[in-house]
């Protein structure tokens, strides 16, 4: 389901940035620590930000809220993309503190299983899309049977969207290992996908306490 308006433009006063023009064309956004550039468009207030993000973290890392403001930054209009499907009581709980979180001029998509087709679909106008999330939306895969068919076509719609994207995951690699069979097949697999997602994107950050530390593509600035 999409909330009910169009997704909006976050206004400067909305966002929590500096912003220093090094060279026509170019802007260099700086928000908690965090320095991004962006390749102007030709059409004032819109930026070319062909950019694809990663952002990987443990359970209340910080990765969610570091999504959100890598978001925000690309000042295009976002749509959210939400994996999860709220199945008890605890699970809507996340989900109703996540939408009181962020920006109502947000758009909202909740697909638990078809995202290339949400990209697909987005491709014309091209918003930044934030997926939230991979493990979910793995365990979403595992369950319905379409682990690869999934990941495969993701990967392609990935490589042709011509807009923003900021995907989240969980780093499962540093716990412990499953006991059962299929926890080991959700962790080997979820591996492989973050590898695969790596490789693709310009940026990839590991978030751990609350702190970035960049793995790959732009770094902070001083």
């Amino acid at each position: 389901m999409a909330r009910s308006g169009a997704p909006g433009v976050m206004r400067d006063r909305d966002m929590t940035t500096r912003e220093k023009y090094q060279s026509p064309g170019i802007v260099s956004i700086r928000f908690a620590g965090w320095a991004v550039t962006l390749r102007a468009g030709g059409t004032e207030g819109k930026h070319d930000l062909a950019h694809h993000a990663l952002v990987l973290g443990g359970i209340r890392s910080g990765k969610s809220l570091l999504a959100e403001q890598l978001a925000t930054a690309s000042r295009a209009p976002v749509v959210y993309v939400a994996t999860a499907e709220a199945l008890d009581g605890e699970m809507s709980e996340r989900i109703r503190r996540h939408r009181q979180r962020r920006p109502e001029g947000w758009g909202l998509v909740e697909e638990s299983l078809d995202l290339a087709g949400v990209l697909a679909r987005h491709a014309g106008p091209a918003p930044c899309l934030l997926v939230y999330f991979m493990s979910l939306w793995l365990s979403n895969l595992l369950h319905a049977g379409e682990v690869e068919p999934g990941i495969e076509g993701f990967l392609a719609a990935l490589g042709g969207y011509p807009g923003p994207v900021v995907i989240v995951s969980n780093e499962v690699g540093l716990g412990t290992i499953g006991m059962d069979a299929l926890t080991r097949q959700f962790a080997d697999r979820l591996g492989l996908l973050n590898q695969q997602l790596a490789a693709h994107c310009d940026t990839v950050v590991l978030t751990v306490a609350g702190l970035p530390t960049y793995l790959k593509g732009v770094r902070p600035g001083p």
